[in-house]
């Protein structure tokens, strides 16, 4: 899922979360995240492309991001607890480097013109 986050998104020491409540569908998602995963080998019966079913439960991420007058702030958070519309909790947060905003990118033309935007070169360690 993509959401807009609030102004904590992107601070290691804060805790982050979506800037608006979130519905049915995100509560039931991030209580999928914290089932428990059973291994019942050979009782699970063979899907048509030869995976047992159920062996690699779906898991739902949040890629948050946020603007201020300066910096795009974006992470990749893995959701554990929610209460009232909101996350309360994360099993796993990844931040991503503050990305700098640059005053002059200008979109493109009525016309059709194509804009040129900065590409920003940025490595991301992966484990």
């Amino acid at each position: 899922m993509i959401a807009t986050g609030d102004e904590r998104t992107g601070q290691p020491d804060a805790a982050a979360g979506p800037r608006h409540p979130r519905g049915y569908a995100t509560e039931q998602a991030v209580t999928a995240n914290t089932q428990l995963a059973f291994d019942f080998g050979s009782l699970l019966q063979v899907t048509r492309t030869g995976q047992a079913a159920g062996l690699n439960p779906l898991r739902t991420w949040l890629l948050l991001f946020t603007v201020d007058e300066q910096y795009f702030h974006v992470e990749l958070s893995m959701p554990e607890a929610y209460e009232d519309g909101r996350i309360t909790a994360w099993t796993e947060r990844i931040l991503l480097p503050p990305i700098p905003r640059r005053g002059d990118v200008q979109p493109a033309d009525r016309a059709g013109a194509r804009a040129t935007y900065p590409v920003i070169d940025a490595a991301f360690p992966v484990s």
